[in-house]
């Protein structure tokens, strides 16, 4: 028999390990990447999502999409885990000239969410990266690079203590427009789920 513990935000907070517990489970993925702004001569880019952490041990921010390029999947070599799956890269944004729209980039998937299409937020709690900004018909525009996804970790602990200390890790913030442009999308906070076995 099990119990379960959803946590979806919290900086340094405390996690309780319930009375009896002799296993935890621990599934988390951490903050998404936000995406890259568009405009001519290109937007902003968007900002690096933060680490999850729970005992001291991180799941890696995904990285932000640039001008045109798309933001890095997190990955992190900070404590020792069961697994560990590097977060998905975002799609690249293009250049454009007048007479024709162009896309941004499409935000990374993380293990617990797909990831944004262009010029929209992941979704919360999904770890996925934000969609990059699309532009209009303008000369020399550069749409926005999608985000990348938070990296995904599993770890055991067997005979847990009463306490933790633990992060979910933010989503990256928007990279801002530019000349006739827009924003991009931000990016998707982490999450921990925590599955208690007696």
């Amino acid at each position: 028999m099990g119990t379960r513990q959803v946590l979806t935000s919290g900086t340094a907070s405390t996690y309780t390990t319930p009375a009896g517990a002799l296993q935890l489970y621990i599934r988390m993925v951490g903050g998404g990447g936000g995406g890259g702004g568009s405009g001519v001569g290109g937007g902003s880019g968007g900002s690096n999502g933060g680490d999850t952490i729970f005992n001291g041990i991180h799941a890696g921010a995904g990285h932000g999409g640039g001008v045109a390029t798309a933001g890095q999947g997190g990955t992190s070599a900070t404590g020792s885990a069961s697994l560990r799956v590097q977060g998905n890269t975002g799609g690249c944004g293009a250049f454009g000239n007048s007479g024709s729209q162009f896309f941004g980039g499409s935000g990374g998937g993380s293990a617990l969410g797909g990831g944004a299409s262009a010029d929209t937020a992941a979704a919360t709690n999904t770890g996925a990266g934000g969609g990059g900004a699309s532009v209009g018909a303008f000369a020399n525009t550069i749409t926005g690079g999608g985000g990348g996804s938070g990296e995904y970790v599993e770890l055991v602990i067997n005979g847990p203590t009463a306490t933790y200390t633990y992060t979910i890790g933010g989503g990256g913030s928007a990279g801002g427009a530019g000349t006739s442009g827009s924003a991009g999308g931000a990016g998707g906070s982490g999450l921990i789920i925590v599955d208690e076995y007696y």
